[in-house]
């Protein structure tokens, strides 16, 4: 995209000393460069693209060969660093922002500066001056352990000068143990001032408010600032205000600025009552937040807090043209509020043209808690053509567009399968008009045509990526690599920053795969399946070893054999949207261990994952995944069978997911049978082997489950702790703590586990049940089990739920009695379907293939027909 400009005159500026002094006090001094007067107009090129000038355009070096209009005069000052464009000859007017078109005649001055060139510059740039311009010559790195002293921390004294990076790097730490800054950032106040062209690197905390770039600012413009990093504010007993560029801002711009990366995501948090976290800016008021995005983190706890994807709390403000990307949470308080886009907006403040790929949590169950797809709570404001497409929103008043908003919303749209406190929900109001989200994916059409949106100036969608991003981020986004070969598959470890896409289905028959990343060397990149499939994969692990905030979507990987799982062996902050693996695995079909809010959905795995007692320490695995820590799954299923085997250490495994801790699972089911040998801890369930701290809702469980402790003989060596031999076997689970199921079902035939007594510890017994075989401080709602399940160990004394005959459940059962929402997710199976039970409407029919589903046919029949 490019936008043409006409050139209607350029003269350059006398350097003749002007001495008067003019508007009031003020005393200008010699002007430091030339003008050029320019119209600027957007237009077309004859080969159909179409682009707005960039500032790069206007820069004094592109006017080197221009004729001297008035001879004698220097084009450049070499003496001092350029700076800026200028509506005022001496930088009192506007920069010149090139977010804006400018229609008319404007006459632009080129301001100059003094460099900034290490730590000890940087610490002397003056406070209280509006005369100064100060601009970055090399990157500055601040050791952490030497904590940063945020600039400007006198509020009678704050920065009201320019800084202008020059696309360098400013790198510091502020967190210390022995000083928290009540205000923290790279400056602590900034007012009337213009930061701009820089990239911060921050970790920084501080009791009252705190931002990557300022904490506090009034009257002033922050422009083209990436920040990553750590941004907290607040204390137990004192609000915070925290954004990843600006704690809290007034009567202020923020334009084209980012917090965290797609592959370095930052977080934003804050303590106390009041608080309000944003990615961009905790609290702003009277202020603009333009053509900025956040792919972060972002969370606020106790009474009275707000959240969000941009904004934390915006009062007579406006954002436009925004994302977010991540999770935004509030939690321990009442009057909470979390939005993808802001927390809070209120006083005429308006939200438009925004996106929000983001799950929004917060408490469903506490009053005046409001949680939004957007905006969490609404008050004489208004949200419109913006657009959710996150999996969850949760909330005590939610909603897929706002939480708590009685007027002010129009043409909003949302992914119509999102989960609105675990339920799919119908159109309008707050939750905004649902379109299927396939029609939301890879569509520029759908956010031009029907939303208005303008992607000449503020919005792009690259090939290939998902969903649009901002215009600036065009060069970190065009930078997809295309795989049709399974050389060009492995040498994706050559790049693990790579965004990488399937153009072809690939065959790695009569090779050896090696997983990509280890321990040391994470793949932080992307990998766009679309739609193709890699066949026959043969190795010591699963695709990737080792990844962190990596995406894969749209990928099929049939008859695998891996020592190791099929797409992560482990992940931190990993999503995995439209998966499907058929084959056998070790320790879990998809993925092995995953943490650090991943979020998996539509992903499937159909076949067998062991780990044997050959591994040494602790197993769980699982059908789906064998460990998952602080994420969700929702729309996924798998089917086979799942074992763990450990000699010498507990053993957890689960026909889903082996163990599960702070997770939130909603519809998904497993035909897996499950069984667990452990060396003193043995958990086995027909959907997960060990949940705690978790929230299941919408699943049903089918699958026999077996646990034990190993017979041990004197030769072994190994003689356990007796007072921990805890063998389960669960119909749906082996062992719950903590964790809330809704609307579950566990329907297997036969549940076992078996103790020996090899130390004639008569008091320890084997447990099995056949809903959840051991656990404590659990709720259980609406939850059924197989009346007719065989049970077999020494105590069946677990949770049950109500009764159910599973061979006869039809689907009148599953739709009103479990209450799965057969309207929206679930379907039951065609006739001639080798299935009986409830599936996804999007599920393939296992009949006679139809002509490009033999893949999935015959990597699959032999399972089920097994099972």
């Amino acid at each position: 995209m490019r936008f043409f400009f006409k050139l209607l005159s350029l003269a350059a500026l006398s350097v003749a000393c002007l001495s008067a002094c003019q508007g009031g006090d003020r005393e200008y001094k010699q002007p430091s460069g030339y003008r050029v007067t320019l119209y600027l107009m957007g237009g077309e090129f004859p080969d159909g693209t179409a682009d707005r000038v960039h500032g790069g355009i206007l820069q004094p070096t592109a006017m080197k060969n221009v004729p001297n209009l008035l001879p004698g005069d220097p084009y450049l000052s070499y003496d001092r660093p350029f700076a800026a464009w200028n509506t005022d000859p001496y930088g009192y007017g506007d920069d010149y922002t090139p977010e804006t078109i400018i229609d008319k005649h404007v006459t632009l001055y080129a301001i100059y500066g003094v460099y900034v060139w290490d730590e000890s510059s940087l610490m002397n740039m003056e406070c209280g001056n509006p005369d100064v311009v100060y601009v970055l010559s090399n990157d500055i790195i601040i050791s952490a352990g030497n904590p940063w002293e945020p600039l400007c921390q006198d509020p009678n004294t704050p920065f009201e000068g320019k800084l202008y990076g020059d696309g360098h790097t400013i790198a510091y730490t502020t967190r210390s143990n022995y000083r928290m800054p009540d205000n923290s950032g790279l400056f602590a106040y900034a007012s009337g001032a213009n930061i701009g062209d820089l990239i911060i690197e921050a970790d920084t905390t501080g009791s009252s408010a705190a931002g990557g770039v300022v904490a506090v600012a009034d009257n002033s413009v922050i422009d083209k600032v990436r920040v990553t990093g750590t941004v907290t504010a607040g204390t137990e007993t004192g609000s915070g205000k925290a954004g990843g560029v600006a704690g809290s801002i007034t009567d202020s711009k923020i334009l084209n600025c980012s917090f965290g990366a797609m592959d370095d995501h930052g977080d934003v948090s804050t303590l106390g009552s009041s608080s309000s976290a944003g990615g961009i800016v905790g609290k702003a008021v009277d202020s603009v937040i333009k053509n900025s995005g956040s792919d972060a983190t972002i969370s606020a706890s106790s009474n009275n807090s707000s959240a969000g994807g941009v904004v934390g709390y915006l009062e007579s403000g406006a954002i436009s043209n925004c994302l977010h990307a991540g999770y935004v949470t509030t939690e321990n308080g009442v009057r909470l509020m979390a939005g993808g886009i802001a927390g809070r907006i209120e006083e005429g403040s308006e939200v438009s043209f925004c996106y929000a790929d983001t799950v929004v949590r917060a408490p469903e169950t506490t009053a005046n808690t409001s949680a939004g797809g957007i905006a969490g709570y609404v008050s004489d404001s208004s949200i419109r053509a913006s657009v959710h497409a996150g999996v969850m929103v949760t909330g005590n008043q939610s909603g897929r567009i706002a939480g708590s908003c009685t007027s002010g919303l129009s043409n909003n749209f949302a992914r119509r399968d999102t989960l609105v406190n675990y339920k799919t929900v119908d159109d309008g109001g707050v939750n905004g008009t649902g379109v299927a989200h396939s029609a939301m994916r890879k569509s520029e059409s759908f956010y031009s045509d029907r939303l208005g949106w303008d992607f000449r100036l503020y919005w792009i969608y690259p090939d290939h990526y998902l969903f649009p991003r901002l215009e600036w981020e065009e060069n970190d986004l065009n930078k997809f690599i295309e795989i049709d070969t399974a050389d060009e598959l492995y040498d994706m470890r050559d790049d693990m920053y790579g965004w990488y896409v399937l153009v072809d289905d690939i065959d790695l028959s009569g090779t050896t795969w090696k997983s990509i990343g280890g321990v040391d060397n994470f793949f932080y990149g992307l990998l766009d399946g679309n739609g193709k499939t890699i066949r026959n994969m043969s190795g010591s692990g699963a695709i990737f070893s080792y990844a962190g905030g990596t995406k894969v979507h749209d990928l099929n990987l049939t008859n695998v054999s891996s020592y190791g799982s099929g797409i992560f062996d482990h992940g931190q902050f990993v999503h995995l949207e439209y998966v499907h693996v058929t084959g056998e695995t070790v320790e879990g079909g998809i993925a092995g261990t995953l943490d650090m809010s991943g979020y998996i959905s539509y992903c499937s795995f159909d076949g067998d994952t062991h780990m044997d007692e050959s591994v040494i320490g602790e197993h769980h695995v699982g059908g789906l995944l064998g460990s998952l820590e602080n994420g969700i799954v929702t729309y996924s299923h798998s089917t086979g069978v799942a074992g763990a085997n450990s000699k010498n250490d507990a053993a957890y495994a689960g026909g889903f997911i082996g163990r599960a801790n702070n997770v939130t699972a909603v519809n998904n089911y497993c035909l897996t049978d499950a069984y667990a040998s452990g060396g003193y801890i043995s958990n086995a369930g027909g959907m997960f082997g060990r949940l705690t701290s978790s929230i299941v809702v919408d699943a049903y469980a089918f699958g026999d489950v077996y646990g034990d402790i190993h017979d041990f003989s004197e030769d072994s060596g190994y003689y356990p702790s007796t007072s921990t031999l805890t063998p389960t076997a669960g119909g749906f689970v082996g062992y719950a703590e903590n964790s809330d199921i809704r609307n579950c079902a566990a329907l297997g035939s036969r549940m076992e586990a078996q103790y020996y007594d090899i130390t004639d510890t008569a008091d320890i017994q084997s447990r099995a049940s056949s809903f959840t075989a051991d656990g404590t401080d659990n709720s259980y709602t609406n939850i059924y089990s197989d009346h007719n399940a065989e049970l077999i160990a020494d105590t069946t004394a677990g949770e049950n739920g109500s009764y159910v005959d599973a061979a006869n459940a039809s689907g009148d059962f599953f739709k009103n009695d479990l209450g799965l929402d057969f309207e929206r997710t679930w379907r039951m199976p065609v006739s001639g379907d080798i299935r009986s039970y409830p599936v996804f409407q999007w599920n393939r029919d296992l009949v006679t293939p139809a002509d490009g589903d033999e893949w999935y046919w015959f990597g699959i029949q032999k399972v089920y027909e097994e099972f």
